[in-house]
């Protein structure tokens, strides 16, 4: 299917303001300096599934990359477009440019609060990234990703099945845990398994050892996170 939108860019300069915004003051575009991208709202009708870390916008707060701060938005990540979608209160989507946005927050789909920064590592595109644990030896970020998967039979145009007139393509959702040492190295797995990390950390002798001695459970986002704050403590 191809991916429709009407590009609209404006360039603004930003007014005397207060560090802390409230989203109205995006609605008035004169007060923003973003680069904005109008978009069609069913551009993913004919795809099944979607593309977002939660469908359904919510609100929360925007840091641009000139450190502005607006709050009380409408907003929703695109992990499949790697942008950030924003509601105006004409019902109007628009997509606000990675290269305006600096770290966001808002509700996941379990409802929880949650903050990307966009950033880039060794060996890892420029992106956002859900920060897990911000401090220490050993960061913890989650990296989430979305493949488009074309069905058989279909067509560019419709990404439709002329006999059965049903999707064929749908969009893949998947995430892996990125770990970054305070000397910029970094690894990482999939899943929350003890298996999984100990892989991951192979070749690290003293958190081989540590996993030897030691009975180590990894149920939770909770459960790594608070492992990491033992692991870099090993001398």
């Amino acid at each position: 299917m191809s991916r429709v939108i009407l590009i609209i860019s404006f360039i603004i300069v930003f007014g005397s303001v207060s560090l802390a915004q409230t989203g109205p003051l995006l609605n008035n575009l004169d007060q923003s300096a973003a680069n904005l991208t109008d978009l069609l709202y069913n551009r993913y009708e004919e795809i099944s599934g979607d593309p977002y870390l939660n469908k359904e916008f919510t609100k929360g707060k925007v840091i641009t990359n000139l450190d502005k701060e607006f709050v009380d938005l409408s907003i929703r990540y695109n992990i499949y477009e790697g942008s950030l979608e924003l509601k105006k209160d004409d019902n109007r989507i628009i997509a606000l440019t990675n290269d305006f946005v600096k770290e966001f927050d808002l509700l996941n789909s379990d409802g929880k609060r949650v903050k990307f920064v966009n950033t880039k590592f060794k060996g890892h595109p420029l992106k956002f990234y859900q920060v897990l644990r911000p401090d220490g030896l050993m960061t913890l970020y989650k990296n989430y990703g979305v493949q488009l998967i074309k069905g058989g039979n279909t067509t560019q145009q419709t990404g439709y099945n002329a006999s059965s007139k049903t999707p064929t393509d749908r969009f893949d959702k998947g995430s892996n845990y990125l770990i970054v040492f305070d000397s910029g190295e970094t690894v990482s797995f999939e899943k929350l398994k003890r298996r999984d990390l100990e892989n991951a950390l192979k070749g690290y002798d003293k958190f081989q050892s540590f996993f030897d001695e030691n009975k180590v459970k990894i149920n939770t986002e909770s459960d790594l996170i608070n492992l990491l704050g033992r692991l870099e403590m090993l001398k």
